[in-house]
């Protein structure tokens, strides 16, 4: 078997091939795969590259079937808090795939990220107190800002494209609790 080290698969296609793996090699050995146990070591987490290519290749029905407000209802997991405020909710009509290209990002990866994370953005709003400026810093000490009232009253994907302007753009967090922002 060929050692594929940057590759994603999900759990049950891992489990798949776990299985073919016991059935067809049972001393198959791979710094992946615990052959005593018969069961994968901790995968690493592919390159950015790779990730994107993972999901321009297999989640291109979801991404052709689901319409934008679908998509982020289904993927982002976010929940409104206790305070009062009503943000700018208006999205896309179309599918994901239909608007993608509109959405500032130099990858696949990157425009599914800067879309699902403006709307925790937005999220975010509703559980904490409304304050003047988001700023965020560069470990040299610059930062880029954007207003309260801009994330509140701007629409989704327009908000993306002023934050872009500002270098400020959205990643995923290693420890997959969702997103942070950043300034390029």
């Amino acid at each position: 078997m060929k050692d594929k080290t940057q590759t994603i698969f999900a759990e049950d296609q891992l489990e798949e091939i776990a299985e073919y793996i016991r059935k067809k090699y049972p001393n198959f050995n791979h710094r992946f795969w615990f052959a005593k146990e018969n069961k994968w070591k901790k995968l690493p987490n592919p390159p950015s590259e790779v990730a994107a290519n993972k999901l321009k290749s297999t989640s291109n029905s979801v991404l052709e079937d689901m319409s934008v407000p679908e998509f982020l209802k289904e993927y982002s997991g976010v929940s409104f808090g206790k305070k009062k405020v009503e943000f700018n909710s208006e999205l896309p009509k179309g599918s994901v795939s239909d608007v993608i290209d509109t959405i500032p990002g130099s990858s696949p990866r990157q425009k599914i990220a800067n879309l699902i994370g403006v709307w925790h953005l937005k999220h975010y709003m509703t559980h904490i107190e409304p304050f003047k400026w988001l700023l965020v810093y560069k470990p040299d000490g610059t930062a880029a800002s954007v207003r309260y009232d801009t994330i509140i009253n701007t629409p989704a994907i327009k908000l993306i494209e002023i934050l872009a302007k500002k270098n400020l753009l959205f990643g995923i967090r290693p420890d997959d609790q969702g997103f942070h922002i950043e300034v390029h």
